[in-house]
């Protein structure tokens, strides 16, 4: 029940504030911490710890190429040690299939989707040099960057929505 509730805060926050607040992820990483100490001593703690690490490392990866917010990765790091290791694989897996989704959803209502498969096929597939041995350099590639549907709102995700629905599905699943 905590799990939910501090994801249903987190998303509420993102969506009217457009962030995360640190007394949220830090009180569920310490209710998690205390509740796996006392179940199971120092080995829940273990438990509890790993799950924080994998779930947090893996969204502090993308964090540090610009995907999320440092909120985001605190909340689902958190929220990985709530559910412990391994549980915080398939908790990283829901939230990044949802956040895939609603991403798919953003680029649909804003008309960018095509423009951003192309900009992944140009970051996947560059062009090579036209004649690399005469030191002839390919153009470079330039993204397609659709405009902003205002310029003080862009397209942004608040990915406390995806962090949700993530943990609902894990719950609804069982595995927590």
């Amino acid at each position: 029940m905590v799990m939910i509730c501090s994801a249903a805060i987190g998303c509420a926050t993102d969506l009217t504030e457009r962030r995360i607040p640190n007394w949220l992820t830090l009180t569920t990483a310490l209710s998690g911490g205390i509740l796996y100490y006392l179940q199971a001593g120092g080995a829940g703690l273990l438990v509890f710890l790993a799950g924080m690490v994998c779930a947090g490392g893996i969204f502090l990866f993308f964090y540090a190429l610009g995907g999320f917010g440092g909120g985001d990765v605190k909340l689902v790091g958190s929220l990985g040690g709530l559910v412990g290791f391994p549980a915080c694989f398939r908790l990283v897996m829901y939230v990044a299939v949802c956040g895939g989704l609603i991403a798919v959803t953003v680029l649909l209502r804003h008309r960018a989707f095509f423009a951003a498969l192309k900009n992944i096929g140009r970051i996947l597939f560059p062009r090579s040099a036209k004649n690399p041995e005469a030191g002839e350099a390919a153009p470079p590639e330039t993204l397609d960057v659709p405009p902003s549907p205002t310029p003080t709102h862009p397209a942004t995700i608040p990915y406390g929505l995806a962090v949700l629905l993530g943990v609902c599905w894990l719950y609804l699943e069982g595995g927590s």
